[in-house]
């Protein structure tokens, strides 16, 4: 998913389908080099999604891939957990 546009913490993004949905970054976070971000569409939905976040290209876009190994997700997830702990 690449974004858009950012406004805030709401942007919009175009999925792997093209359309595009509006999300909200709910947190973002480093874990051993590799940056995180919880997003959450922005419609109502009260579940995030945890992603890791990639540079596209040199005009600064980010790539949202999720994150599907278990124990690197499961790694993230903790971090974030703490995260949310803390505040």
């Amino acid at each position: 998913m690449d974004n858009k546009n950012v406004n805030d913490n709401i942007m919009t993004i175009v999925d792997e389908n093209g359309e595009e949905k509006e999300i909200e970054i709910i947190a973002t976070f480093a874990v051993n080099d590799t940056e995180y971000a919880v997003l959450m569409a922005h419609d109502g939905s009260d579940e995030g999604v945890l992603f890791r976040m990639e540079q596209e290209n040199e005009e600064g876009l980010v790539s949202f891939t999720v994150v599907e190994d278990e124990e690197e997700f499961e790694m993230a997830n903790a971090v974030y957990m703490e995260l949310e702990d803390e505040e």
